[in-house]
């Protein structure tokens, strides 16, 4: 007898408007053949379904998981997730009758809602026809699923001005000019309507590809935060740092609505953010970007792009004025500033931006099973995606990137600090080095960029001195430079530093060192960021980085500072902590595609944070292997705790079977700190028998933590296999067979290629 969909499957594909329950039934020899001797479950079907082109990565992983009733909102089904709004998700989705497709955002129903939010959502979809002109397409359509709002506006087809940045970098003076005429016309339009936007920013603005002289710049969504947001400030400092970005400083300070004013507020902080590449006010978490965008005014844009035109240069310095009554109080008279467009600019505007813009094609390849694709397979289909990617490349560096518009070029003069000396003494500790790859010079000279170059080989007796805040320090060559630190460990105390290519070693007995704190890297700074870099320890007390911050803990306490620690394409062998967290006030830690081998733990707090100190740990394409906690709090005392915040995204969470994911201990018991653990992402895999959390109390007796009181979302458990021993051979950790349905058919956790190889 010929076998049968589950009934379930074929309602919830008919539906989405996806499949008939003819056309699913038609798909049972493939999915014989798929499931191989295996009963035919109701996750072969959803696979065979997506071999058929019927589902899109999303919605298979999405109906695997069990979250397949969340794929509709209205007349819509979500088709693929967007670039998200911070306080919304976004989705390409498409009509379930006409299959026409649109932009829809789904309003997170964890905030406060306004209870006027469903009559005001209406009145925004009514005013749709008042709008005219492409830059501004409005909300068409609202509604309400199981208490969730959401809006849909017209299909626009492009990249956010945060993902052109990450891919072609700042944007030349005469690009970001005809991108600031088209945002002004589109805001005069809506002030010609009665309305205003309410949230500009690089994460927001489509820079589109139409074809040449029908516009390139889009700003969907016109309206929708203020209804979902009313409020903005301290109060409310709940979204990521990006979600911030471009609020007025009268929104933050005296919680004011949005207005036409505080558009060009953030018109203006938009464009000094394409100009220079980066936004004109930092911060490590909400808290510290709100008080970066109220305490401080933003710096002439011409400082870090000394190419702008000046009519765009004066029409930033006049929108990002601090007190709104020193701005124009109407887009019409930024236009005067900016000048009027010719046709022929418009259309070199258009057509540099259509040529970095590739065309997304329709989903054609299907989700398989991820234990049933062969090894083979996977490193087949990821060297075909690697070579794809470089001829792309290839292909834009030989149009020559953007020929309509000249690029800018960095003009002034590099501050060189003081070489570091680099000398050879005798070997130390309990291994002796081999000999270095090459002579090493008596001292290091910055480049001219002011980076400096370690030689290949090993550099010992490094002196971290003279580094200067944001300095890059790199090894010479694509071998690691080895870097031997002393018993007391590296200490660096300017902020932003950033390592590349460099193997720390910390090879001394533990006795060496009075400090019971030891550290490869002792961090007295805000920031620093490590990328292809190892950390290696002889020692099980040693952390690979001990991060002290603020020096006197006393002053975090009126002080609020930010911190920030970037681990990317890392091995991370000590046997101590990763990150030796001593640091206070607002504290971000980012782990991409990170290696972590040995007993300590990813991340260890020396105290529960308090209210005014979150903490955010994002953790992608990270694999723990044999390790520690991915998380370890100390000294919870029954007092209040902030916010703290774990992402995991497409990682391997496969720790010793005696350590927890969550390690918590100290006198008071953990409900406080449950109570504020707020765990998300996708696509991550945890062995089995790992315990999410355990409490450990002041005598060392250590009790399980019941997985239900933990609000953890994204995780799977399913046994993975990996290529060979846990070692510092980064292909040894790849995932080669897991046993869970995933969100894509990549391996999870590391990609092995874009590890260092170790040097010794």
């Amino acid at each position: 007898m010929r076998p049968q969909p589950p009934e379930s499957l074929v309602r919830l594909l008919a539906e989405l408007g996806l499949a008939r329950a003819d056309q699913l039934a038609a798909l049972a020899g493939p999915a014989r053949r798929l499931a191989r001797g295996v009963p035919l479950f109701a996750s072969v079907w959803v696979d065979v379904a997506a071999r058929a082109g019927i589902l899109s990565p999303f919605q298979a992983a999405e109906i695997n998981a069990g979250r397949g009733e969340g794929l509709r909102a209205g007349p819509w089904a979500l088709w693929r997730p967007l670039a998200g709004l911070g306080y919304a998700g976004c989705y390409e989705a498409r009509r379930i009758r006409s299959g026409v497709r649109g932009r829809l955002a789904r309003i997170d129903p964890a905030g406060s809602l306004p209870r006027s939010i469903e009559a005001d959502m209406e009145r925004l979809a009514q005013r749709a026809d008042a709008l005219d002109g492409p830059a501004v397409p409005p909300v068409i359509e609202v509604g309400f699923d199981r208490g969730q709002p959401w809006a849909a506006c017209r299909w626009i087809d492009g990249w956010t001005a945060h993902e052109w940045m990450i891919h072609h970098g700042r944007l030349p003076g005469g690009l970001a000019l005809e991108i600031a005429r088209e945002m002004i016309a589109g805001l005069a339009a809506l002030e010609r309507a009665g309305a205003c936007h309410g949230d500009i920013r690089a994460a927001t603005v489509l820079l589109t590809a139409n074809r040449p002289g029908r516009g390139c710049v889009a700003m969907p969504y016109p309206g929708l935060r203020g209804l979902a947001r009313p409020a903005e400030g301290f109060a409310h400092a709940d979204l990521p740092p990006e979600a911030l970005d471009g609020l007025a400083p009268e929104r933050i300070g005296r919680g004011e609505p949005p207005s036409i004013r505080s558009d060009l507020f953030a018109c203006g902080y938009l464009w000094w953010h394409l100009l220079a590449g980066r936004a004109p006010a930092l911060g490590g978490d909400g808290l510290a970007k709100l008080r970066a965008i109220v305490s401080r005014e933003i710096p002439d844009v011409r400082r870090v792009a000394p190419d702008v035109p000046e009519p765009l240069a004066r029409a930033i310095a006049a929108c990002t004025a601090v007190d709104p009554s020193r701005r124009p109080s109407r887009p019409d008279e930024v236009a005067v500033m900016l000048g009027a467009s010719d046709p022929a600019s418009g259309r070199r505007a258009a057509g540099a931006l259509a040529r970095g813009i590739p065309r997304r094609t329709a989903w054609n390849r299907p989700l398989a099973m991820a234990w049933l694709i062969r090894p083979a397979a996977v490193a087949v289909a990821a060297a075909l995606v690697v070579a794809a990617a470089a001829t792309a490349i290839a292909w834009s560096l030989g149009r020559g990137g953007l020929p309509e518009v000249a690029e800018p070029q960095s003009v002034g003069v590099v501050e060189k600090p003081t070489p570091a000396i680099v000398e050879k003494p005798a070997g130390q500790g309990n291994a002796k080095p081999p000999e270095p790859n090459r002579t090493l010079p008596p001292s290091l000279t910055p480049s001219e960029s002011g980076e400096l170059v370690l030689p290949a080989g090993w550099a010992q007796g490094f002196d971290p001195a003279s580094l200067r805040a944001g300095q890059r320090v790199r090894g010479a060559g694509p071998e690691a430079t080895v870097l031997r630190v002393g018993p007391a460990g590296l200490a660096i105390a300017v902020p932003g530093v950033q390592f590349e290519g460099i193997e720390f070693v910390w090879d001394h007995p533990a006795n060496e060192s009075g400090d019971q704190q030891l550290g490869i890297v002792r961090l007295d700074a805000a920031e620093a960021t490590f990328r292809r870099c190892t950390f290696r320890a002889a020692s099980g007390q040693v952390a690979a980085i001990l991060w002290t911050y603020p020096a006197q803990r006393d002053a975090a306490r009126h002080d609020l500072p930010s911190g920030r620690v970037v681990l990317e394409d890392c091995i991370l062998a000590s046997e101590g902590a990763t990150v030796e967290c001593h640091a206070a006030g607002t504290l971000v830690l980012e782990f991409r595609n990170a290696l972590k081998l040995g007993a300590g733990p990813l991340v260890r707090l020396d105290h529960a944070p308090r209210a005014d100190e979150p903490t955010v740990i994002r953790l992608a394409r990270t694999t723990l292997r044999e390790s520690g906690p991915l998380l370890e709090c100390r000294g919870l005392n029954g007092g209040p705790v902030g916010a703290i915040a774990v992402e995991t995204r497409d990682c391997v969470l496969a720790t010793r079977e005696s350590s927890p994911l969550v390690l918590l201990a100290g006198g008071a018991g953990p409900e406080a700190f449950l109570d504020k653990l707020r765990w998300t992402g996708a696509g991550s895999l945890v062995e089995p028998k790992a315990a999410i959390a355990r409490w450990q109390s002041d005598d060392g007796e250590a009790a399980p933590i019941d997985d239900g009181s933990i609000s953890i979302d994204g995780v799977v458990r399913g046994r993975v296999t990996f290529a060979g021993s846990a070692d510092l051979h980064p292909a040894n950790s790849e995932a080669t067979l897991w046993q869970a349905p995933l969100r894509s058919t990549a391996p999870p956790g590391i990609d092995p290629t874009r590890l260092p190889k170790p040097a010794t």
